[in-house]
């Protein structure tokens, strides 16, 4: 596998297809629906790094932030265009977020119930 630092090429964008749906959903996003599959709901509670996600109905703290990957100073919003993958390829996003994070859940459910018998 090669790799490219688009810095130092000018055709990045014609050596590397993306494959994109073409929408943005935040992390928190998908944590609320991944707990709505299995029945939870999350609430969030604080600010900033401190902010964290309870299990609604018992308080349990189910989600928290790691600093490692929290503290960017500019929000990047990153969103692809799936048209070049439409075009040459005839290829279009079939799954929809709502059920790519289904399919998440119920595949980490899988592996867990493997593992536990």
């Amino acid at each position: 596998m090669r790799s490219i630092n688009p810095r130092e090429n000018s055709n990045y964008e014609q050596q590397v297809d993306k494959f994109t749906g073409g929408e943005v959903h935040s992390v928190r996003e998908f944590v609320e629906l991944a707990f709505q599959e299995i029945g939870q709901e999350i609430f969030w509670e604080g600010e900033g790094i401190d902010e964290v996600g309870k299990e609604k109905g018992t308080n349990i703290t189910r989600v928290t932030l790691d600093p490692n990957y929290f503290g960017l100073t500019e929000m990047t919003v990153l969103v692809g265009d799936p048209k070049r993958a439409q075009e040459k390829l005839k290829w279009s996003p079939k799954t929809k977020f709502k059920e790519l994070v289904k399919e998440m859940v119920a595949a980490d459910i899988s592996l867990i119930t493997t593992a536990a018998s």
